[in-house]
């Protein structure tokens, strides 16, 4: 089903002008709205509750009254924006799929008819009940080469004139980590790569995983929490080897004296210091999530996987074992009825499966045996992960690696691989620093995870 819209744009158009549109379901007419934004948004918050601390006078929003009746929610369609990037130069976006579905919303894939390019656009619901951050955390964070990058955003109106919908129009990279898994999780690449289980090549996962940290490190610079940090949250373009960290409806700037829910984060990547309640957690439990996506590249499987809050506990003191009660303060200080029978912690060289011997086996052990542990302080901070033995082979291997070729069937929604060919991969965007990343960044801390080759030839 798709659905046309055709707008008649006026350059001089400010902000979030409506026209009445003709649109057409298989033959069927009837009135629509749609929106042209341009890069002087200056909407006005209403979630519902106050929050001035998270408000920036550049990014307040308030929802857009209409008269007429938008596109139905699930629909596809075309539609006329002006770019954030280029002031009033419009874009038409025709959405031809839908490749991401939740209780957020709807995520489509849609092309941009002036260019040709792909993009993908989040359609939220703006529920008044809920603190929508989505939009304002992207725009904080702005433009780092691990995070899915911002292109626009614009509202638009559902069957009720109160029902609006944020629509977030973002670059498109094709299929998602979890996607990955799911595909590779039968085969097996042993005689070409070495592996752990049914997961990715060790190769890959450092590739990935260091991508992970890198955008980790940034966002906790900026006390950017994403508290949902899993495998379908982590887009890839396996060509290129670029991954990159989306999904930002979850995530929220954690600040001093702030009360956040605990009840956040999908269970398998839940911290533990979630489950015991914690309202005053750091950027540590996104952390923790990332220690066990690093754990499900290489094995194919997760690491916790409790049917409920208190079975993923179960499972965590399973390897972790019983924790004392400093831990459990570290924790959440407010927690004093803690009884659990005491276990002791199952050692790291049983949790791996076979396949990854030697200095690897010895790195990956001690990675995440400094990731997943129970007091979040003690955790491995991100930039402090990126410069562990466990990726000195993206730095010692020069700009190039060796890697299986993965492609994406767009059609099929799909990743296609073939372990027997591969492919040369430059990798020099791991260490391409920005101008904010070293300005947030102590200086020795990037000469330690930046490789000699790089500084030598690219600095």
């Amino acid at each position: 089903m798709t659905e046309i819209l055709r707008k008649e744009v006026n350059s001089h158009d400010n902000l979030c002008h409506k026209s009445n549109l003709v649109f057409n379901i298989n033959g069927y007419y009837k009135k629509s709205d749609i929106y042209k934004v341009d890069d002087t948004l200056n909407y006005n918050r209403d979630d519902g509750e106050e929050d001035s601390h998270e408000t920036m006078s550049s990014l307040q929003f308030s929802p857009l009254s209409a008269t007429t009746q938008s596109p139905p929610q699930h629909a596809m369609g075309i539609f006329n924006c002006t770019s954030l990037k280029e002031a009033k130069k419009t874009l038409t976006y025709a959405t031809e799929s839908v490749i991401g579905h939740g209780s957020f919303g709807i995520v489509y894939r849609a092309r941009v008819l002036e260019t040709g390019d792909y993009v993908a656009i989040k359609k939220v619901y703006q529920d008044k009940r809920y603190k929508h951050r989505e939009l304002q955390i992207m725009r904080i964070l702005d433009c780092h080469p691990s995070i899915v990058e911002l292109y626009q955003a614009f509202y638009t109106v559902g069957e009720k004139q109160d029902d609006v919908y944020l629509n977030i129009v973002m670059e498109c990279l094709g299929g998602s980590m979890y996607q990955l898994l799911k595909q590779c999780n039968n085969v097996s690449y042993k005689d070409s790569f070495p592996s752990c289980g049914n997961g990715l090549p060790i190769i890959l996962v450092k590739l990935y995983s260091y991508q992970i940290f890198r955008a980790l490190a940034y966002m906790s610079t900026l006390n950017v929490c994403h508290r949902d940090i899993k495998p379908q949250n982590l887009l890839l373009n396996p060509s290129s080897g670029i991954l990159k960290v989306c999904d930002f409806g979850s995530a929220k700037r954690l600040l001093s004296n702030d009360m956040n829910v605990s009840y956040i984060c999908s269970r398998f990547y839940r911290a533990p210091e979630l489950i015991f309640g914690s309202t005053s957690y750091t950027t540590a439990v996104d952390i923790w999530s990332a220690g066990c996506v690093v754990y499900e590249l290489m094995t194919g499987k997760p690491l916790f996987s409790g049917e409920s809050g208190v079975d993923q506990l179960v499972e965590i003191i399973k390897l972790l074992g019983t924790p004392n009660k400093e831990q459990v303060s570290d924790m959440n200080p407010a927690y004093t009825k803690f009884e659990f029978p005491s276990i002791v912690p199952t050692p790291w060289s049983l949790i791996l499966p076979e396949g990854v011997n030697g200095t690897d086996k010895m790195h990956i052990i001690d990675f995440l045996s400094r990731i997943l542990v129970y007091s979040p302080q003690k955790r491995l901070k991100p930039l402090e992960a990126l410069a562990h033995p466990f990726f000195d082979e993206l730095r010692t291997s020069g700009p190039n690696i060796i890697v299986p070729v993965i492609s994406l069937n767009n059609k099929k929604n799909k990743y296609q691989s073939d372990y027997k060919n591969t492919h040369t991969l430059n990798i020099n965007f791991l260490f391409n620093f920005t101008q904010k990343e070293k300005d947030l960044y102590n200086t020795d801390i990037i000469e330690r995870i930046s490789p000699e080759w790089y500084k030598m030839d690219y600095k």
